[in-house]
Formats: structure tokens, C-alpha cells, sequence
């Protein structure tokens, strides 16, 4: 005889929660800098609220590839932030730089672009690894990508990631024909 049929379950979907503002590409809400504080409204500017308050200079802010919580640069240590509220967490910091220009974390959450010291250096987003650099030698060390170990070909001050994380825009100070050095673009 032939064993009995098995009942199968296939769990049904849950449905997504629909944003209770507008929506512009892609996003229903949008975070800035204000008064020393980052604050968080709809994209329609309503429901404003600070999600940091202390008075501490900060800048490149940031969304986590999660959705769920904001990161900033502050003196030579970037931190997070989460939307839901609680404590500020340093991610890390770069004691070592005269000045840390930029941080960001590519959209699939695998990669973080590091501006430091005008040389941008690409390595693996594991919050334990940046958390370990404490000596330049160590972002070299760390680095998934050889090229930008650091990328030293020009003087960069920041990066940004494209959507599918396969590609990064850099802005470089170059050489401009006839008019001296100029900022560029280079992907």
C-alpha cells in the first residue's frame, strides 16, 4: 500500500503595511540636520521629531540598509541611531585620521565606503570588523577590495553607492584642462 498523503501548509503572506503619507521614490520619510539634531518627518513634512538631542555637531547622516535606523558622522566616530528610539551607538570610530569625510553603507548592507583623510577605503560592513581598526594599517588590512585599500589614484572626499551596490560615484579633486585643480565625478 502506499503511505498516506501529507497535509501541507503554506503560510499565507502577510500584508505590507501601507505608509500614511505620500511616498516619493520609494520613500515615506525623510531625515535632515537641524540645529545640531537629526529629525525625521513624512515626505510631506509633517510629523517632525528629532531623533537626537544633544547638541552635538554632526553631519553625513545616513539610513541603515534596514530601514530602521539612521547613522552620522560626528568628529572621527560615525553613529547609529534608531528610528524606534533609544541610545545613540558608536559604530565606530577612526582616532587615528585628522578627519573622517564620509561613511556610507551600501544598499545591499554587504560593503561601507570610508572617506578618511581624503582616501577612500571600501570594506566588508560587519559592525564587529570596523569596531576592530584602531591604526590606519588596519583598513588596509581589512579591505575586501584591494583597489580601494585605499584608492589613492586622486584625492576623493565622498562616495556614493548605486542602488544595485555594484558601483560607487567618488568625488575626486582632478585636474581640469586650462583652470587648475576642479572637483569631478568618476564612477
Amino acid at each position: 500500500t502506499a503511505p498516506a498523503p501529507q497535509a501541507t501548509h503554506t503560510p499565507e503572506a502577510s500584508p505590507t503595511p501601507k505608509p500614511d503619507g505620500p511616498v516619493i521614490g520609494g520613500a515615506d520619510r525623510f531625515a535632515y540636520l537641524a540645529g545640531n539634531e537629526i529629525w525625521v518627518s513624512k515626505m510631506d513634512g509633517s510629523d517632525a521629531a528629532p531623533i537626537t538631542q544633544d547638541g552635538v555637531a554632526k553631519n553625513d547622516i545616513g539610513w541603515t540598509p534596514d530601514g530602521q535606523s539612521l547613522y552620522y558622522l560626528s568628529g572621527q566616530c560615525v553613529y547609529t541611531v534608531p528610528l524606534a528610539g533609544g541610545e545613540r551607538q558608536i559604530l565606530t570610530c577612526f582616532n587615528f585620521a585628522e578627519k573622517l569625510q564620509a561613511f556610507e553603507i551600501s544598499p545591499d548592507g554587504n560593503q561601507a565606503a570610508i572617506n578618511i583623510d581624503n582616501q577612500l577605503h571600501i570594506l566588508p560592513y560587519d559592525v564587529s570588523l570596523l569596531r576592530s581598526i584602531a591604526v590606519r594599517e588596519d583598513l588596509t588590512r581589512l579591505a575586501g577590495c584591494k583597489d580601494f585599500a585605499p584608492y589613492a589614484r586622486y584625492r576623493s572626499e565622498y562616495a556614493h553607492w548605486s542602488r544595485d551596490s555594484r558601483q560607487i560615484a567618488l568625488m575626486i579633486w582632478g585636474a581640469a584642462h586650462d583652470i587648475g585643480s576642479a572637483d569631478t565625478v568618476h564612477t
